[in-house]
């Protein structure tokens, strides 16, 4: 697995918290109209900022590959925009043009899927599959955490029980597309 982040890990905080800093600066130093512009981009930065710092503190104790894993680039992503918005607000047309050629590209890369990620992504998914395969098809919980290989459920069996004859009555989850 690729345990880098897809850019260094501080230099992208540091520079939404260099973003957030001059757009709180200029929203309290603005008018009216600018000021809501200006509140929106820093609440998108600040959000951002406040997400992946909590989130690779909290996860931090699993390894640096899980603090820093992909799946959050979509929280780093609210605040690349709001730090485009940010820039559409550059007074000076040639260093907004400069910024905006680096801020757009940030943006853009967060769209694709990396291949390792989507490998990572198909592993879950097919030991989900099998699970509720095994399930449905008559097999118990125990049966089915071993044949798949995961325990689908940290909580006791009676807990899970439960749980599973809600969504079946239901017909939400496993049971959406299914006769039982």
């Amino acid at each position: 697995m690729d345990q880098r982040c897809r850019c260094h890990p501080s230099t992208d905080r540091l520079w939404l918290l260099w973003t957030l800093v001059a757009t709180i600066l200029k929203m309290f130093r603005s008018e009216t109209e600018s000021w809501s512009q200006n509140a929106v981009a820093a609440t998108l930065i600040g959000y951002s900022l406040l997400f992946c710092i909590s989130t690779a503190i909290g996860r931090i104790c699993l390894g640096l590959g899980f603090a820093q894993s992909s799946r959050y680039m979509n929280y780093v992503a609210l605040g690349i925009f709001g730090a485009y918005l940010h820039l559409l607000k550059v007074r000076t047309p040639v260093i907004r043009t400069v910024l905006l050629t680096v801020v757009v590209p940030a943006l853009l890369a967060t769209v694709p899927i990396r291949a390792e990620d989507r490998g990572l992504m198909r592993s879950p998914s097919d030991t989900k599959r099998n699970w509720r395969t095994c399930y449905l098809a008559g097999g118990g919980i125990p049966d089915c955490d071993r044949r798949a290989g995961y325990k689908i459920d940290p909580e006791p069996e009676p807990v899970l029980e439960r749980k599973l004859h809600f969504l079946r009555q239901s017909r939400d989850n496993l049971f959406a597309d299914s006769d039982r």
